[in-house]
């Protein structure tokens, strides 16, 4: 089955509830303690990751079935007012930007009232045409900050697996450090 935690931090019940929905990419970051230990400081965190995931076209398969992607997601779940997306990668490039509308419009309808979404690295030239996608929407959605984690992570590759894209520990500490740092910024933490 693909990997999904949606269990939140114990003893979080102050602090404001955050909805982080990935692919693979992120999924390093429920398995390595120190990120998550990052991660989820100061906020109540819903895990729901999933190897494989897309936006609104039906996901890929990983050992047999294929996850929610994040449109299908949002009515099983109940969603909260701060969402962080890292989702794209198993999106074909031609439909992404659809996809993203669609997933924006599908959030805002669950209920969230701000979305943090990560860039993608850019180890495609699809990937870089990708996250002009992202920053164009920032436009007509005042809700979405884009968090540039192609920025943040270009001068570490050692963040990576073989692949670029995959992280390793470093990878998952840097994913989560900058995620919680956009999180104070917003005034979530």
């Amino acid at each position: 089955a693909a990997a999904i935690a949606g269990q939140p931090a114990s003893g979080a019940a102050s602090n404001q509830r955050v909805t982080f929905i990935g692919d693979s990419i992120a999924t390093s970051l429920q398995y390595e303690p120190d990120a998550l230990r990052i991660l989820q400081s100061g906020i109540d965190l819903d895990l729901q990751l999933a190897v494989c995931r897309r936006l609104v076209q039906e996901s890929c398969p990983y050992k047999g079935t294929r996850p929610l992607t994040l449109v299908d997601l949002l009515p099983t779940i109940p969603l909260a007012p701060t969402v962080v997306v890292s989702v794209g990668y198993n999106d074909p490039a031609s439909t992404f930007a659809d996809s993203v509308e669609q997933a924006l419009t599908a959030l805002e309808k669950a209920g969230a009232q701000r979305v943090l979404w990560l860039t993608l690295t850019e180890e495609r030239q699809s990937y870089k045409d990708m996250n002009e996608v992202l920053r164009a929407a920032v436009a007509k959605h005042p809700e979405v900050t884009v968090v540039d984690w192609q920025m943040y992570s270009r001068s570490h590759p050692d963040w990576f697996q073989d692949d670029g894209l995959h992280l390793g520990y470093g990878g998952a500490v840097g994913m989560a450090t900058l995620i919680h740092k956009k999180l104070v910024e917003a005034g979530v933490v």
